[in-house]
């Protein structure tokens, strides 16, 4: 082997080298990509159901406060009554 055939082939195996470590890198990162979509999917799941719960539980304030605002005379007793232990 001469040493333009020598410094070709090492050229050569330089190029194979560097084409299989950037497909690497790419499905690599590709991988990385697919994860955290998961994991955004995950957290927009989460930030639906804690909405859902948001809305649940401030319909039962809601409702709360309409009852209690309806009867004013439960809150005068007990508005006493919790002032008893003091």
């Amino acid at each position: 082997m001469t040493k333009e055939q020598l410094a070709e082939w090492r050229k050569q195996m330089r190029k194979e080298r560097n084409r299989a470590s950037a497909a690497a890198s790419r499905q690599k990162t590709q991988s990385r990509i697919m994860e955290l979509e998961g994991e955004v999917n995950e957290w927009k799941n989460k930030y639906e159901d804690m909405q859902d719960k948001m809305m649940k539980l401030q319909q039962q304030v809601d409702l709360l406060t309409k009852a209690h605002c309806q009867d004013p005379a439960s809150t005068v007793q007990e508005d006493s009554a919790s002032y008893s232990y003091m």
